[in-house]
């Protein structure tokens, strides 16, 4: 391993270079590609959703995160529950 980033607190110092790394890797893959990779090595991570993404996933409303509001002016419309 690279001692420079054996340990946190080494990691800590070259923060910029490895966020830099970071970055040139997931500009070659679409955030599922590289979620599925991570997750092969348990590496947290998560997707960032567009609006239209976080409207049409089924696990939010399921969960109750995303619910359908009916308004007596405005109509159906959906909303953080």
């Amino acid at each position: 391993t690279d001692p420079r980033y054996a340990t946190p607190k080494a990691r800590l110092s070259h923060l910029m270079e490895i966020f830099e790394q970071i970055e040139e890797w997931t500009k070659t893959k679409d955030k599922f590609e590289a979620m599925d990779i991570l997750n092969k090595h348990d590496i947290p991570c998560g997707p960032i959703l567009s609006m239209k993404e976080i409207a049409e996933e089924p696990s939010l409303r399921k969960t109750g995160t995303v619910v359908e509001v009916d308004h007596p002016k405005r109509g159906k419309y959906l909303s953080v529950g």
